[in-house]
């Protein structure tokens, strides 16, 4: 499994679009904070899941787990986009949100999704994906 970030302010919705279905994204696993602004045009999650199922065939989740608090992104924003800026803050967050959310039934896959997605996986091209496996260790 390829796991890859995407942006998406630089390209028009046909680029962007085009750009998943060339790569053959079969799922997109949303981890943004707000998914629903106005700013996020295409993007926005009602929007996104119809156009990644219609385009490309893709399947989309939302998992808020893996997003970074409001805090973090401030200061993301503020250091001028330096993942380095972040990543302790990060991973100490992951690592909270590993405790305090326990696994019931009803949340097992959920579970299983944010396990899967803070291990390292093979041809992972974000900082964060490999990093957050130091967060559940």
């Amino acid at each position: 499994m390829d796991i890859l970030s995407i942006g998406f302010t630089h390209e028009n919705a046909s680029e962007f679009f085009e750009t998943l279905k060339a790569n053959g994204l079969e799922r997109l696993l949303e981890v943004r904070l707000s998914n629903t602004s106005q700013l996020a045009g295409f993007t926005k999650q009602a929007g996104l899941q119809y156009f990644l199922k219609e385009s490309c065939g893709a399947a989309y989740e939302h998992e808020p787990l893996l997003a970074p608090s409001e805090e973090l992104f401030r200061a993301y924003c503020k250091e001028g986009g330096r993942w380095e800026a972040i990543a302790r803050g990060y991973l100490k967050l992951l690592k909270a949100r590993k405790k305090s959310n326990p696994c019931s039934p009803s949340q097992a896959s959920r579970r299983r999704r944010f396990s899967y997605a803070a291990k390292p996986q093979p041809n992972t091209a974000t900082a964060a994906s490999r990093l957050s496996s130091e967060a559940l260790a």
